[in-house]
Parts: structure tokens; C-alpha cells; sequence
């Protein structure tokens, strides 16, 4: 059951991309209004593409600490767990290891973790604070409704999990197995004890999300902006 939600459309999603927080916007507060300033920096701009290419819960991105961005073998993956007495997963099978998407290490993710990691910082995106109810995910997603609603493409069945539901139908898209979708974005099976990736190797799991795309999403005016700045 698809909770209620629907993945964006591609229209949808190349409006998201194409707002003020990815061309430039005014200011750091006024992130809705065109200007000159791309926040690499923030969590406004990355929480979202990682959501699109990972598939990854909400909750499960924000609490991300720098040392939940690993290597194994030349692959670069995020660790989700619960290490940490700010993080918490849905269930067991939530557990699992996600290879970094080729596009996120063209966009300079990389060049952010060990911007915060120079910085000492623990978590990946500190900027993001903890709402009253004890989730990370609360006040981020009030926060990303406002912007759904900004671009013209918010409906009563989209919201940040609609990246989560976006990944599944790229996925059968691009020919990924829907065994190794399930266990790129934690799905679990009754009966199925928890393990990292439900079995599969990081070797497997980063042919699948190498081979993942989004047809007509086009990304490209995101390679011209600079690490914490101004575009060119």
C-alpha cells in the first residue's frame, strides 16, 4: 500500500529542482525567493536529492551522522542505523547500507560530508533541528510543504515521501528487482530476520542503484554551481 501518497511526477520533479534553493536564491532566510546564493551547505538543498536517489525515509536521512558515510571496495555507501541516542529506525529491516548515486557524487555530496566532517561536526546536516515531538523529520517536513507549495506542484497526495515512492516506480523503470528495491529502501518481509541489505552484497546493491535513472528529469544546471556559494 502506497501510504497515501504518490511519487512526484516528472514535471513535479523538475519544478522542485529548478527552485530558487537549486538556481539561487536571495538569502539563507528568504530560501523562496530568487537571488544569487545556492546553499550547498544546507539541508534544504540536499535532504531532497538524497531522498530521490535513495529511497530512504525522511527520518532516516536527516538523523544521518558523517561517520554514516562509508567505503567499502571503492563503493561509497550510507549506513542506516540507530547508533546514536538522536536516531531511531521503523523496524529492524530498516537497517541497511545504500550505495552513494553517481549524480549525488557529481553534485559535490561528497565534498559536503568532509566540509562538516573538516568542521568537526557530527551530524551530516546540523542545520536541521529536532522538533518538540523528538523527530528530526517534524519541522523539515512542515518546512518542505511550504516549498511544494512554492513551486506550484503541491497536492493533498504528495510530500516528501513521495521521493520514497518516485525511487520505487524508477527503479522497476530501470530494471532493478523488486527483492533488491526492498532492500535498498528497508522493506521487510514477515518472517525474514533483519540483516543489512536482506542479504544482498554493497557490490549488488551499487549495480542497482548504478543502473538507476529518471527519465525527462534533467539536472544539469545543477553542475555549475559552486561547493558554498554563488554560481558562475
Amino acid at each position: 500500500m502506497r501510504e497515501e501518497r504518490d511519487p512526484f511526477s516528472s514535471n513535479e520533479l523538475n519544478a522542485i529542482f529548478s527552485a530558487p534553493v537549486y538556481t539561487g536564491c536571495k538569502s539563507a532566510r528568504e530560501w523562496l525567493s530568487p537571488g544569487a546564493l545556492v546553499r550547498r551547505d544546507a539541508g534544504i538543498f540536499w535532504v531532497p536529492l538524497l531522498g530521490l536517489f535513495t529511497g530512504a525515509r525522511l527520518g532516516e536521512i536527516i538523523q544521518l551522522y558523517t561517520a554514516d558515510i562509508g567505503e567499502q571496495d571503492g563503493i561509497r555507501y550510507f549506513d542506516i542505523n540507530a547508533n546514536g541516542d538522536d536516531k531511531r529506525l521503523k523496524n529492524p529491516n530498516a537497517r541497511r547500507r545504500i550505495p552513494v548515486h553517481r549524480t549525488l557524487i557529481d553534485l559535490g555530496f561528497l565534498e559536503h560530508v568532509e566540509e562538516r566532517r573538516r568542521k568537526g561536526e557530527k551530524r551530516l546536516f546540523p542545520d536541521l533541528e529536532m522538533g518538540a515531538d523528538g523527530y528530526y523529520s517534524s519541522p523539515f517536513s512542515k518546512r518542505f510543504g511550504r516549498f511544494l507549495g512554492a513551486v506550484g506542484v503541491k497536492r493533498r497526495t504528495n510530500a516528501f515521501h513521495s521521493f520514497r515512492h518516485s525511487f520505487e516506480d524508477a527503479c522497476r523503470a530501470s530494471g532493478v528487482s523488486k527483492e533488491v528495491m526492498d532492500a535498498l529502501q528497508g522493506h521487510g518481509e514477515r518472517g525474514m530476520s533483519a540483516r543489512y541489505g536482506s542479504g544482498f552484497g554493497l557490490e549488488t546493491l551499487n549495480d542497482a542503484i548504478t543502473e538507476l535513472h529518471y527519465r525527462d528529469l534533467d539536472l544539469t544546471h545543477l553542475h555549475g554551481a559552486t561547493a558554498f556559494g554563488r554560481q558562475h
